[in-house]
C-alpha cells in the first residue's frame, strides 16, 4: 500500500522518500519508499505502532525526509539541482549503495533537460 502523507517539513528535493510518501507492506511494515522494502529501511509496523508514532520517531524516515539536493553528493554543485531535485533516491541506492549520492542516470537527465529547454526556446 502506498500512502501519501501531509508533511510540514520543507526541502529542496523532488523525491518524496519518507516525507510526502511512505509505503506499507501487506504485513504492516512501513518503509520510506515503495522501492526500498529492505531491512535497513524498515521504520516500524502499523500493527504494533501508530503511523503517527512511526513517522515522528523513526530515524530512517527523518534521514530520508530531510535529505535535500544541497546534501546529495553529485547534486551540490549541479546547475539544475533545484529543477531536477536530485531525482530518485531509491535508484541512487540501487546504483550507488547510498541514498545520499546522485545516480548514474544523472548526466543523461541533465542533458535531456538542457536540450529540452533549447528545443522549447527554438519553437
Amino acid at each position: 500500500m502506498l500512502l501519501t502523507c501531509f508533511s510540514t517539513r520543507k526541502k529542496n528535493h523532488e523525491c518524496a522518500i519518507g516525507d510526502a510518501e511512505i509505503s506499507i507492506s501487506e504485513s504492516g511494515d512501513v518503509y520510506p519508499c515503495q522501492l526500498l522494502h529492505l531491512p535497513q529501511f524498515l521504520t516500524g509496523n502499523i500493527r504494533t505502532q501508530s503511523l503517527h508514532d512511526i513517522y515522528s520517531t523513526s530515524e530512517v524516515l527523518k534521514k530520508c525526509s530531510m535529505l535535500n539536493v544541497l546534501e546529495v553528493r553529485g547534486c551540490r554543485s549541479c546547475a539544475i539541482r533545484f529543477i531536477c531535485g536530485g531525482a530518485c533516491r531509491a535508484r541512487a541506492f540501487y546504483e550507488m549503495g547510498d541514498i545520499g549520492h546522485s545516480d548514474k542516470f544523472c548526466e543523461y537527465e541533465k542533458l535531456a533537460f538542457i536540450n529540452g529547454l533549447f528545443e522549447i526556446h527554438d519553437m
